[in-house]
């Protein structure tokens, strides 16, 4: 069992205990419910529209430790590319969910430079449990980042379509610089 975008403390513990019982469980949370809480809707509005909703501080700190413990797996994205005007949509006429897919090493680079997650843990998440759950073949693809790089999120900057992220404006430590798919070598 795969469970998508883990967000409550309480599904946690099931989850965890499912674990210690030999079950073949995976949980996976998301970039967004890490970083915003519930009080992100003050700021954010329908920008912050997503399912599962964000979740209280407590919720935050719950998926934390899960991933420290191990009870999270896997980092997902939800890369939810809604344009701006279907967002500014009133609720519940906007559409749920938010972009994330480059904007997620980038927030859990800056974590680990904030003490909260090592390297190692980072790899496991987006890579290594990944391969193992879904018996992907190795590669030698690779990402090469710059972990003393800092520089805002920026909307105009990004590469998704939708042109924005809930974390604009955000001063992030740790940045991708390279990737190197296919023996071939591209500058982020």
């Amino acid at each position: 069992l795969y469970i998508l975008h883990a967000s409550t403390a309480k599904e946690l513990v099931l989850i965890k205990k499912a674990k210690q019982n030999g079950l073949t469980v995976f949980a996976e949370t998301t970039p967004h419910h890490l970083f915003f809480d519930e009080s992100a809707y003050d700021t954010l509005g329908t920008k912050a529209q997503m399912n599962p909703p964000l979740r209280t501080k407590q919720d935050v700190t719950a998926l934390w430790q899960a991933i420290s413990d191990g009870t999270i797996d896997t980092i997902g994205t939800d890369h939810a590319p809604h344009t701006l005007a279907e967002k500014s949509l009133p609720y519940p006429q906007s559409p749920s969910g938010v972009p994330g897919i480059e904007t997620s090493l980038p927030l859990l680079l800056n974590a680990y430079n904030n003490g909260k997650i090592s390297l190692e843990k980072i790899v496991e998440l987006t890579r290594s449990n990944v391969q193992k759950i879904f018996n992907l073949p190795t590669n030698n693809d690779l990402v090469i980042v710059d972990l003393e790089k800092t520089q805002p999120i920026k909307n105009e900057r990004l590469k998704t379509k939708c042109g924005w992220s809930p974390f604009d404006g955000w001063e992030i430590k740790g940045w991708p610089i390279y990737t190197i798919l296919n023996n071939k070598i591209y500058k982020i």
